[in-house]
């Protein structure tokens, strides 16, 4: 079941370069098209003031979006991808179709199969993934709920979105992998 939240405006925001605040299957996050480099570089302004340790995680609704993004996805990722009990991110070392903003930075980028029904029919909508980063300023506090968000990245939110949710996310973020140099599976946040 799709939670009621606003679609059409979180879609509206996202469509001109908009930062949208919502939850998502483990965090509450604040995100933007990937593929819009305004939309972007806004978001990796929000991203350099917080000076956060986690990657920005382009959100993807399916496979077949995921491989859009990333051309040669190893065998062992995908399988990981598909059967892994918990949201899973990946780090991979090549992408394409997305804007200068994201290839070429200096901060870490990696990907997620989100599973939650309203982010995945955000991104369907939107025909694009969605770039995110987690909602926190401190790095530490988890932003499981609402009161967890700093009322800075609240003020930089075009948009906030779920603030009916009732109970709080998972208390972890994703679990991320990447592969290593000789093809074993790396677990860099379990």
């Amino acid at each position: 079941m799709v939670p009621d939240y606003p679609l059409d405006e979180a879609l509206a925001t996202l469509r001109n370069s908009g930062l949208v605040l919502f939850p998502t299957d483990t965090l509450w996050s604040i995100g933007t098209d990937a593929t819009d480099p305004v939309s972007v570089l806004r978001l990796l302004r929000l991203y350099q003031s917080v000076h956060s340790p986690e990657p920005i995680e382009i959100l993807v609704d399916d496979l077949a979006m995921l491989k859009h993004y990333v051309p040669r996805l190893h065998p062992k990722l995908e399988t990981l991808l598909l059967y892994h009990a918990q949201p899973l991110t990946i780090q991979v070392e090549q992408t394409r179709h997305l804007p200068v903003q994201l290839t070429e930075t200096p901060f870490e980028v990696a990907f997620r199969l989100v599973r939650d029904a309203y982010t995945q029919q955000m991104i369907q909508e939107l025909g694009k993934p969605i770039a995110s980063m987690f909602a926190t300023f401190d790095g530490e506090r988890l932003p499981r709920h609402f009161g967890n968000i700093n009322s800075d990245v609240v003020s930089a939110a075009d948009l906030v979105t779920g603030l009916d949710i009732s109970s709080p996310l998972p208390a972890q973020p994703s679990v991320m992998i990447r592969l290593s140099e000789d093809d074993e599976l790396v677990f860099v946040r379990e």
